[in-house]
């Protein structure tokens, strides 16, 4: 007997035994059956089940699970056995019907859970799949393979893709306090990165795949869709680099080439041409642009045209096309069609935030024509945008010239202002005025000159001026209550902000300002709260209003609430790079006031640090001697 057992333990399962092993090994499960028998025991017909399980005599097994559940009816690891045999000889419904058994007496067993997914699964049951899991995970909500396999079954299958979304983002919660493997955390950032993709919430799929690269460098599909998404983007810096990674591994890959190929185009390196040429084979768009690109760098101008105008005619906003258009069309000298394309790609880089290839192309067309104000303009919105606003003044004031327009005069003016050139600014505004006297803006913009030279008299004059003109403009009172109150006027600004509330509901701004106005007066503290939970509610993550809500709480005397908004105050403005002075003083000011000097003194401290202030001093040296 010892010696069968011996043979049996040594013998792999995965190798096929021969006849004579089978009948030792059935020859054994006969005389365990026997024995248990004589001794009637559930565990010995348990025993004697999991052996003939282990040699995958599945009839044989079940029939000695049934005989000692007889003796054991409450046991869920046998009821989980008799769903495991039936499930392996594919009696699904007996299978799911024993595996409930299992988990009505025990609900904390997992296997009987995963036994009954596998089991819908079979039978093309996805949703009661689902719902299994969703069973477990409210038990063992710890078990990071089940939000996978959930997460995986809601993508693939199901498509509900929020519910997809939940699932993996637990796993990289869980990953936060305890040790996931790298595998689950890869993975999870992959489907985030689809998932967000779908959501056309760009940045953050960008965020997740390159995470997951970060955990596996080796995963090349994530590079492959990243380059893929970047270039789409035409974030063509970051494509061209996860490209060149990709080429190092597979330098004959044709779609990669033809990405690199047509970064290098766009960039205007010669280096286009090799990578274009093994990229253009085979019947795909992306093939069929390639080939048209490398066509018109070596001046095959027909066979190029062709496919250039077959992609344009289906994806008008490809730049490189355009691009490759315009010099075919120089070549015939014609100017004016090589003029359009030149100032269609012009526009797309710059709306591509490719500012540098833009600017090229703009000045490009300036050489053919430089009559054109529209190239002016488009060349002052770029220096404006990468913040060279005397050189975006330079080229504003020029498609004035070309072609004059008020909104131009008063952006011109508010330029200006930026350079703190409020003389220039005014004339600016000035011009706009005595164009066009009925246009609002020019006034309000003039207002806020005058505002921040403190007179405040001149610049409510002309922010009423404004207000005469469009009295539904919402901001134009914001600004006003801004005016009224340097003027110690708080019940008129009030009005002004009411006023600012009616023609625009969400205006969050006021909401907040109105709310800090009647805490900082202390009076309508419970309706400061509610008017500041509204600015909230418009702008989550906005740390100024969160201060403005600890303060109302601080004069309500609810020190708890007060200090639990401020911190979270304090987080957001630090996380937007700007931390607050004021806010860093109502923190000091609540540990004042439940008596933890210490930490009152470090908020203080915090607070004129970044910016002196003498009443804050006085505090610090005041209580730091108590």
């Amino acid at each position: 007997m010892k010696k069968i057992i011996f043979l049996c333990l040594i013998i792999p399962f995965s190798i096929q035994c021969n006849s004579l092993t089978k009948n030792l090994l059935h020859k054994e499960g006969e005389y365990r059956e026997r024995y248990c028998t004589d001794i009637n025991s559930s565990w010995c017909y348990y025993s004697t089940g999991l052996y003939y399980k282990s040699i995958k005599s599945y009839p044989k097994a079940l029939n000695n699970f049934l005989k000692s559940i007889k003796f054991n009816i409450e046991s869920p690891r046998i009821y989980f056995q008799i769903a495991d045999s039936y499930f392996h000889l594919q009696n699904y419904e007996l299978a799911l019907s024993y595996s409930k058994k299992a988990i009505k007496y025990n609900q904390h067993y997992s296997k009987p859970y995963v036994l009954m997914y596998n089991s819908y699964i079979n039978l093309n049951k996805y949703n009661d799949a689902a719902l299994i899991l969703e069973d477990l995970i409210k038990i063992k909500p710890e078990l990071v393979n089940i939000h996978y396999i959930m997460g995986s079954l809601y993508y693939n299958k199901l498509q509900k893709y929020d519910k997809a979304l939940d699932c993996f983002l637990n796993i990289l919660n869980l990953a936060k306090i305890k040790v996931v493997e790298s595998f689950y955390k890869e993975y999870a950032n992959y489907y985030l990165g689809f998932l967000y993709y779908n959501k056309n919430q760009i940045k953050k799929s960008i965020k997740y795949l390159k995470s997951a690269l970060r955990i596996n460098p080796e995963n090349l599909t994530i590079v492959n869709i990243l380059t893929r998404i970047l270039l789409d983007l035409y974030y063509i810096d970051e494509a061209e680099e996860y490209a060149s990674n990709y080429l190092k591994r597979y330098p004959e890959s044709n779609l990669l080439n033809s990405f690199i190929g047509r970064i290098y185009y766009l960039k205007s390196d010669i280096r286009a041409i090799k990578y274009l040429q093994k990229g253009m084979h085979g019947d795909s768009l992306i093939g069929l642009l390639s080939k048209s690109l490398y066509y018109e760098l070596i001046k095959k101008d027909m066979e190029a045209q062709k496919g250039l105008e077959t992609i344009l005619k289906n994806f008008p906003t490809f730049i490189s096309p355009h691009i490759a258009l315009s010099r075919i069309n120089l070549r015939k000298n014609n100017k004016e069609e090589a003029i359009n394309e030149l100032f269609t790609a012009g526009v797309l880089l710059y709306k591509a935030q490719l500012y540098f290839e833009a600017r090229e192309v703009f000045l490009k067309i300036l050489s053919i024509n430089d009559k054109i104000s529209e190239v002016y303009f488009f060349l002052g919105r770029i220096y404006e945008d990468i913040e060279r606003f005397s050189l975006a003044i330079v080229h504003y004031k020029k498609a004035n010239e070309k072609n004059s327009d008020i909104k131009l005069l008063v952006h011109i003016g508010y330029l200006y202002s930026l350079k703190d050139n409020l003389a220039e600014a005014t004339k600016y505004y000035n011009k706009a005025i005595k164009l066009d006297p009925k246009n609002p803006k020019p006034y309000f913009y003039k207002s806020l000159i005058f505002s921040k030279k403190n007179q405040f008299i001149l610049a409510e004059k002309l922010l009423k001026e404004a207000i005469k003109r469009q009295e539904e403009n919402d901001t134009f009172h914001f600004y006003l209550a801004i005016i009224l109150d340097r003027q110690n006027r708080l019940d008129e600004a009030i009005v002004s902000l009411k006023t600012a509330i009616k023609h625009n509901p969400k205006n969050s701004r006021a909401y907040n300002y109105l709310g800090y106005v009647y805490a900082d007066r202390n009076i309508n503290i419970d309706e400061s709260i509610d008017l500041i939970q509204k600015a909230i509610s418009i702008e989550p993550l906005n740390g100024a209003y969160f201060d403005s809500l600890g303060w109302a709480y601080y004069r309500k005397g609810d020190d708890k609430k007060a200090l639990e908004k401020l911190l979270v105050a304090e987080d957001l403005l630090i996380n937007e790079g700007k931390p607050d002075p004021v806010v860093y003083d109502h923190i000091g000011d609540i540990y004042l006031r439940i008596k933890d000097i210490t930490k009152a003194i470090q908020y203080w401290e915090k607070s004129i640090n970044l910016k002196n202030n003498i009443d804050i001093e006085k505090k610090i040296t005041k209580y730091r001697n108590k």
